[in-house]
């Protein structure tokens, strides 16, 4: 078990934007968000609405690297771990806990 306030992988600050998609009754639904930092581990989303705690997620991150014109894309599932509602704005920050790790993270980033 990790003590508190430490961290199995570094975090890194990105913004981003990502699609976050959950099942709900009505099928799938995907609701925009923005990183904010990402580690191999997981990711923290800003989004104007939020998903239930608990829930498992399908993710799309998009990130742009200087070398390619086009954004790289990684998909990713996991689950909804912490919500933060964000005032006044009404907006939540969302920690995503990925299912497996992102095996190539620290390669992609750095």
């Amino acid at each position: 078990m990790q003590p508190q306030g430490t961290r199995k992988y570094p975090r890194f600050r990105l913004r981003q934007p990502a699609q976050v998609a959950v099942q709900g009754a009505s099928g799938l639904s995907a609701i925009p968000t923005v990183t904010e930092n990402i580690s191999r581990g997981g990711v923290l989303v800003a989004a104007a609405s939020s998903i239930p705690l608990g829930a498992k997620v399908l993710m799309v991150l998009s990130l742009q690297a200087e070398a390619t014109a086009q954004p790289i894309k990684i998909a990713c599932e996991g689950r909804i771990v912490r919500i933060e509602p964000r005032a006044p704005t009404g907006a939540f920050a969302m920690a995503v806990e990925f299912a497996e790790p992102l095996s190539s993270f620290s390669t992609a980033v750095n």
